[in-house]
């Protein structure tokens, strides 16, 4: 009866230090310096694939004029890249006219 129970024991221990193992190896991730590094260099490889997404500052102005007989909308997109462009953004300024007659 001893055995059984000294077994018992030995096995909910080792269930317990096994199951505290775990538990401390999925919630304990510590990147050093150099491997957060190695991830950013990976990221940026600087090859321009096309497969990077990014964010890109662009600003968009709209103005309105009033010629009398119809409203001239006009619609300017301007693209600032970062440190002057990669090869995925290219630094733009695009305007789009729009007229609209009134009536």
């Amino acid at each position: 009866m001893k055995q059984r129970i000294m077994g018992i024991i030995a096995v909910v221990a080792i269930t317990a230090v096994a199951g505290y193992n775990v538990y401390n190896l999925q919630n304990d991730v510590n990147l050093s310096n150099l491997a957060l590094a190695n991830v950013e260099a990976l990221a940026d490889d600087g090859e321009g694939s096309g497969d990077k997404k990014f964010v890109v500052p662009w600003t968009e102005e709209v103005s309105r004029e009033d010629n009398g007989n119809s409203i001239i909308v006009t619609y300017k997109h301007i693209v600032r890249c970062p440190h002057g462009g990669y090869s995925d953004c290219t630094p733009s300024e695009t305007t789009t006219q729009v007229t609209v007659p009134k009536g």
